[in-house]
């Protein structure tokens, strides 16, 4: 299906190069042709002098080089036209959330995260078929505590998670952040109280939290390193990381340094710790959770039952 899929598209691709270079070609001749007939065929029928028939040869020759230019733009114009209506399909299907962080409310500090009856449901696909639905959800999540969401593939785990990052608005119910209620005027300052690494995170080159590029930022970012055993890889100087070029397991660690550096009041980590090394297995459930929990931090963390028997042993 591939090999078909990448045919068509590469006989596509000639075929919309090739009608393009010729026009543009042709473009080119018909500048050729109109000062070909005005040299050999115009002056035949018509009385002109050496002198005029060499000053309309030269101004053919002057404009053909741009025409030429407006010719080679109009693949361009093509193309672009086609990227830009690729985007406005894409956008219209992205849900508008109708959030501006500009005119965000503060948030403030807070104790309880508090979800009462909250819903959410996927957008219908096809309406023959129910679309996935997640609630209703009612839980309490503390700060300085530690909450598990587990259960099997498909249960709603990273869904009720993106509930909880904000990352997904309910579609019914209420949140309470402390004693006020979640709404479009301050999810923009709640969401920047929250650091989250899922199984598509991204890590960027450059630190975007406030403070970073500091001195005082890059000694804590390099104390981490080294504690994550990235110091011998990855340098950072005025809050920039030297590589990325990392392994999957690398990049984890390298991304929960930047999520322990920004001193966030809530963490979601989708299983972090699936594809690390015992060590950092280890390190996550005996160390970095009891650390942030000691921070008064609220955790939720995604993951099958056998680490959070860890966990409880690590408790114990």
């Amino acid at each position: 299906m591939l090999l078909g899929a990448e045919s068509r598209i590469r006989a596509f691709e000639v075929s919309g190069r090739t009608i393009f270079s010729v026009a543009g070609n042709y473009g080119n001749l018909i500048g050729f042709f109109a000062i070909g007939g005005l040299a050999f065929v115009f002056v035949n029928y018509r009385q002109m002098n050496i002198d005029e028939t060499i000053a309309a040869v030269m101004v053919l020759l002057y404009i053909t080089s741009p025409i030429a230019a407006l010719l080679n733009f109009i693949p361009q114009i093509a193309r672009a036209r086609i990227a830009l209506q690729k985007i406005n399909r894409l956008y219209e299907d992205l849900p508008g959330e109708g959030v501006s962080s500009c005119a965000a409310s503060p948030m403030g500090e807070w104790e309880t995260l508090r979800f009462c009856d909250v819903v959410y449901r996927h957008r219908e696909i096809r309406k023959d078929v129910r679309a996935f639905e997640v609630g209703p959800v009612s839980l309490d999540i503390q700060r300085g505590s530690v909450v598990f969401i587990t259960g099997g593939n498909g249960s709603g785990k990273t869904t009720l998670a993106k509930i909880i990052s904000q990352h997904y608005l309910p579609t019914g119910g209420r949140i309470l952040v402390g004693d006020r209620e979640l709404n479009r005027s301050n999810i923009a300052s709640f969401r920047g109280q929250i650091s989250c690494i899922y199984s598509d995170y991204y890590v960027f080159e450059q630190l975007l939290s406030l403070g970073s590029g500091s001195s005082a930022c890059d000694e804590t970012i390099r104390a981490y390193l080294k504690a994550f055993d990235l110091g011998e890889k990855i340098e950072i100087n005025d809050g920039r990381f030297s590589t990325l070029n990392l392994s999957d397991g690398q990049r984890r660690r390298l991304a929960m340094v930047v999520a322990i550096a920004e001193q966030k009041s809530l963490y979601v980590f989708d299983e972090w710790a699936a594809d690390q090394d015992p060590q950092f297995k280890r390190i996550f459930y005996y160390e970095i959770l009891p650390f942030l929990k000691q921070k008064n931090c609220a955790v939720v963390v995604i993951r099958m039952m056998i680490d959070i028997l860890m966990w409880l042993t690590a408790s114990l």
